[in-house]
């Protein structure tokens, strides 16, 4: 695997002479370790070292905390060991050296620095506990009596004077493990700041250019002894293989090798097979199942692959126990062997040359082909790189041993990178469509055809620039003998190329999963939007939301896993990158990560609450009561408002902003809003009290000025009326509260219908009273109660002008049984032939405004009066 660790050629003490110590955990714990690391999902990275004891020259502490341990404050025996005493880690942190050596980079006094620093916080948790049992109990004896007052009984006075002295004690010491976890985040960090300027020192050396003689005279000399001590670690690996080889160990040593060699040939082929024939059966259509079986395929090869390592190894060691150098030598085997499982599995992944119609990237079938075999050669250039570096490191090779690995992995994966690029910025041939061939190419079909090729982004094009600029710079600095610099390029590029690849996948599973899980078009969205109503453009939203979110942090930490090399290990960035316990302090405001993720949540449950209690209400509850509609709404409606407010108060509590100081934002808002908001705050003032007197309430008919029809929502702000020509009137609510509102169905009276008929003066008035008299009687919309009523009003000008009033039981009803009495009158008085005052003519009017449901009018021209105007027409 790449190591992130610096290239240290500066001298003979940096490429290191001393074989690693035999690791205290298993090679499956190191295993597990490694493969989380490589592959980088979200930053599931861990470091055993975090898991290992403090430092050797603590452990004759270790062993006298571990026994007192065993007792409680009071010496009872513990159930839980407890940590290290205060004393036991101040020395274990005295005994790290302020400065690194020369030939140490660091890492395991960093492990040791952060081991320490957690069983402080460990052991400052643990007595902040037992402190605050200390006061209760002190608190149930009550305060000491004062002086003249009646004394406390002796048992009373000793357990207090016993608890006092207790108190202090274990105060000391939690003052004492707070300080340990200042000192040890103090010494890591400057410890960390010791180990970049030692991986910046490095990376500056300048060597003997391998294009002179003396580079190669240096490896010329030195190669005899370099051979000696490869000899003899082959020596010690020959030695295992024999001892495995013994008559009781032979069988499981070649069980154990035939099983790897089976699970990393025959299993990766399986795994590949079922994963085709198991996932487009288990999972819906679409892009989910391609990003799933992308992501599957990468876990399930690295794993197979690392397993097939560990297990050869474990089966060695079945017949002796391992050198400390065969040991290191199968820890860096198995490291590499899960780094190049890693980077082959997503060129694969990505690439799908035989599966075009399966593949996430958007490129063509032709350069998907041409691409396919540099994962293979990357993979295995760089594994071996790290692997024959690893081994120069255990041996002890010379300097100019390790210059050379480093030139020749530097050029060859620089070499490798430009024929990539290469393909790259050839044209390739326009995408062909997959055969069907059943299998999951059969299923392929129903999902979509093979994607053809797009155009490339911009920042692919800034990326291939500056790869192409990393290859020609890495040649010129090893003709120049900056060698370390040069590798750590050509080891940059490397992991920069695995992690942008593991990036786009794993953005890739997050917008389909979001999509899958939140869309309206999903399973799972389509039952929220029909169980509970959830609108589906806001299912939509908030699946996009959400896999933004999610984007942002994946894009974190790939910032972090691109800056691992750089000195730091990705041990220790992934370990800070996730720790919720960081905050930010804006004035008063402290906001941590931990408390962010805490209010979103409330928001989220908070408002799915109301939603729901709402939808109750309005569906279950109310329609099992007598509460009219727009009670109904008006509750609802409040409710919601009381309810949001309530659900962002809370959330905004769990960031730290208390309600003192969201009352002092509003009264600093105050005189902004006297002057630019008054109008909203009127009307919102307004419609709480529309909501609350319900002088207006919704199906009412109202007449506003020259608005009139009816209201369909009362909101907080403005009111919607809904006109006779179906089109919508939004008024402000203020207007309901300053203005005369005509109400037509607020008390629910009865309707009335108004006729003035003009007539002749020599017609017969009684005659044409009983006509229309009759005419209103016989109307089965009319009321008896209060019976219609026709009188003879006026007589001007030579015409006679009857009133007819009668009542409907709905003001919605009259315009109807208007237009129907009249066409029943005007029967009525051809059939007795008697006719209204010429001329007689029926209209209606342009309107002047919308109504809705407006009454028919009906305008009968009648002759001029004395002063020439025309007298009122029949409303």
């Amino acid at each position: 695997m790449i190591s992130p660790r610096p290239t240290c050629i500066s001298s003979r003490a940096h490429c290191g002479g001393t074989p690693p110590a035999r690791a205290s955990t298993s090679f499956f714990a190191r295993f597990l370790a490694c493969l989380l690391l490589a592959v980088a999902f979200l930053g599931m990275a861990g470091s055993p070292a975090h898991a290992q004891p403090g430092a050797s020259s603590g452990s004759s502490g270790n062993n006298s905390s571990s026994a007192q341990a065993n007792e409680d404050d009071d010496g009872n025996p513990a159930n839980t060991p407890m940590p290290p005493s205060v004393d036991v880690l101040r020395k274990q942190l005295d005994a790290i050296p302020q400065k690194l050596s020369e030939d140490d980079d660091g890492r395991k006094m960093l492990a040791e620095v952060n081991a320490i620093g957690t069983a402080a916080e460990q052991l400052a948790t643990s007595r902040a506990a037992d402190l605050a049992d200390i006061d209760s109990r002190l608190a149930g004896l009550g305060p000491a009596p004062e002086k003249g007052a009646q004394a406390d009984s002796p048992d009373v006075a000793a357990q207090r004077a016993a608890l006092t002295k207790q108190r202090a004690a274990v105060d000391a010491e939690l003052k004492l493990a707070r300080l340990i976890m200042v000192d040890a985040e103090q010494r890591g960090t400057d410890l960390i700041r010791q180990r970049r300027e030692q991986f910046q020192a490095a990376l500056t050396h300048r060597i003997d250019s391998p294009l002179g003689r003396v580079f190669w005279r240096n490896l010329r000399n030195a190669l005899p002894g370099d051979i000696g001590r490869l000899e003899s670690l082959a020596d010690e690996l020959r030695t295992a293989v024999r001892a495995a080889m013994q008559p009781d160990s032979r069988s499981t040593f070649l069980a154990g090798l035939v099983g790897a060699l089976l699970l990393a040939v025959a299993g990766t082929w399986l795994a590949e097979r079922l994963l085709i024939r198991l996932v487009p059966s288990r999972l819906p259509g679409g892009r989910l199942r391609r990003s799933l079986l992308a992501a599957a395929s990468v876990l399930v090869h690295t794993l197979l692959i690392g397993l097939a390592a560990q297990w050869f190894w474990s089966a060695l060691e079945s017949g002796a126990p391992l050198s400390d150098s065969v040991e290191a030598l199968a820890d860096s085997s198995v490291r590499s062997a899960v780094f190049a499982a890693v980077l082959i599995a997503l060129g694969h992944a990505l690439l799908l040359r035989k599966r075009s119609s399966w593949r996430l990237t958007g490129i063509s079938d032709d350069l998907a082909t041409r691409l396919s075999p540099y994962p293979w050669c990357i993979g295995i250039v760089a594994a071996l790189s790290a692997l024959v570096t690893d081994i120069n490191s255990i041996i002890g090779a010379s300097l100019a041993a390790e210059v050379s690995v480093h030139v020749v992995s530097a050029l060859l994966v620089a070499g490798l990178m430009a024929l990539a690029l290469r393909h790259l910025r050839t044209p390739s041939a326009p995408a062909a469509a997959a055969p069907a061939a059943g299998g999951a190419d059969a299923a392929d079909a129903a999902d979509a055809a093979a994607p053809a090729a797009e155009p490339r982004p911009v920042w692919v094009g800034l990326v291939v620039a500056c790869a192409n600029l990393t290859t020609v710079a890495i040649a010129l600095m090893v003709a120049v003998g900056y060698v370390a610099l040069a590798g750590t390029l050509a080891r940059q590029m490397v992991w920069t190329g695995v992690v942008f690849a593991t990036t786009y996948l794993a953005f890739q599973v997050v917008d389909d999963v979001c999509e899958a899980l939140l869309s309206s078009k999903s399973g799972f969205g389509g039952r929220l939007h029909r169980g509970l109503g959830v609108d589906a453009k806001l299912l939509d939203q908030v699946a996009v939301v959400t896999s933004g979110v999610l984007r942002v942090a994946l894009f974190f930490y790939m910032v972090i896993a691109l800056l691992a090399p750089f000195g730091t290990g990705p041990d220790e960035v992934f370990r800070r990158g996730t720790n919720a316990d960081h905050s930010l302090k804006v004035g008063s405001v402290v906001i941590a990560p931990q408390a962010m993720f805490t209010a979103m949540a409330v928001l989220l449950a908070g408002f799915l609450t109301i939603r729901v209690v709402k939808r109750w209400l309005s569906d279950r509850y109310f329609p099992s009561t007598s509460l009219e509609p727009g009670m109904r709404s008006s509750i609802t409606t409040l409710l919601g408002y009381v309810g949001g407010v309530v659900v962002i108060a809370v959330a905004l509590a769990g960031l730290g902003i208390s309600v003192e100081r969201i009352a002092w934002v509003a009264s600093a808002l105050s005189v902004g809003i006297g002057f630019g908001l008054q109008a909203i705050v009127q009307n919102f003032i307004s419609g709480l009290i529309l909501l609350a007197e319900r002088p207006v309430k919704v199906g009412d008919w109202v007449v506003l000025g020259t608005t009139e029809g009816d209201v369909r929502r009362v909101n907080v702000r403005a009111t919607e009326i809904q006109l006779g020509d179906r089109y919508t009137v939004i008024v402000p609510n203020s207007e309901f509260i300053t203005k005369t509102v005509r109400n037509m169905t607020l008390t629910g009276a009865p309707g009335r219908v108004l006729l003035r008929l003009p007539a002749p003066l020599d017609v017969d008035a009684r005659r044409m009273r009983d006509l229309i008299q009759a005419a209103f009687t016989t109307h089965e919309g009319i009321l008896d109660n209060p019976a219609p009523v026709v009188q003879l009003e006026d007589i001007v000008s030579g015409t006679l002008t009857f009133l007819a009033i009668g009542y409907v039981s709905n003001p919605r009803n009259a315009g109807g049984v208007k237009s129907e009495l009249l066409f029943s009158i005007l029967e009525s008085l051809r059939e007795a032939g008697m006719a209204l005052s010429p001329p007689a003519s029926t209209s209606v009017p342009p309107p002047t405004v919308a109504s809705a449901p407006a009454l028919p009018t009906v305008s009968i021209p009648q002759p001029k009066g004395p002063a020439g105007d025309p007298t009122p027409d029949a409303t």
